[in-house]
Formats: C-alpha cells, sequence, structure tokens
C-alpha cells in the first residue's frame, strides 16, 4: 500500500483532538478503507510518530486485525504542528507535486516547517 500523506495528517489531527487521559478509540478518517487507516496506524507507530500496538490475526494470516493507540510522540507533535495550518499543507504538497512527486517524511516535514517559517516572518 502506498503511503498517503493526506491520511497520515488526519489520523494525527484526530489523535491529537483526543482528550487527555482519554481513550483514542476508533480512528475513521473518512473516505479511507479500514485497511488503509489500520496500515498507516502501523507505519505512524513504526515511525515513532504515535505509541501504541498492532494486532495481528494470527494463525497463518497475517493481516493487521487491531491497533491501538495510546499517545501521539513528540516526533508526531512536531510533525502535526508543522502541516497543521490548511493553506500551508496544500502549498508544501503543491510544492512537492511540482518538482516530481517523490519525497520522503523529513522532506515533507522540512519544506512545511520553511512555509511555517515564512509565514510568521522567522528568518529561514
Amino acid at each position: 500500500m502506498k503511503r498517503n500523506m493526506d491520511l497520515v495528517r488526519d489520523i494525527l489531527l484526530i489523535v491529537e483532538s483526543t482528550p487527555a487521559n482519554q481513550h483514542v478509540g476508533n480512528i475513521e478518517p473518512e473516505n479511507y478503507s479500514d485497511a488503509e487507516v489500520l496500515e498507516h496506524l502501523e507505519m505512524l507507530i513504526d515511525a515513532k510518530f504515535l505509541d501504541g500496538k498492532v494486532v495481528r490475526s494470527g494463525a497463518g494470516d497475517e493481516r493487521i486485525y487491531h491497533v491501538h493507540v495510546s499517545a501521539l510522540t513528540w516526533q508526531g507533535r512536531e510533525f502535526i504542528d508543522s502541516v497543521r495550518n490548511d493553506a500551508l499543507w496544500q502549498k508544501t504538497k503543491s510544492t512537492i507535486v511540482e518538482k516530481g512527486g517523490s519525497y520522503t517524511l523529513d522532506i515533507l516535514k522540512a519544506l512545511a516547517n520553511a512555509y511555517l517559517k515564512a509565514h510568521l516572518g522567522l528568518p529561514l
């Protein structure tokens, strides 16, 4: 499955909006299949953006059965702060598409941070 950065952003915003000391519960962003959401939750846990646990169905069937998310990590919070603003997020994505469309998470975050700094009037 191909990584979808809009889905990554949506998931992180949902987790962030969960009140402290409350179970995150079902994470169901609109317009995505359960399989896409589960796969992206696993990617976010692997990338250390979320604390959580992946439960697989087992018995030779290694599909993801459930993902328990316990918290947004510092790294996840840093990323979401850099892509929170909708206009800056769209500008970041547009720049990536213009330049070829292939990128890493670090490049996406660096570009988003540059746009955020410019938006705030801070030196690049």
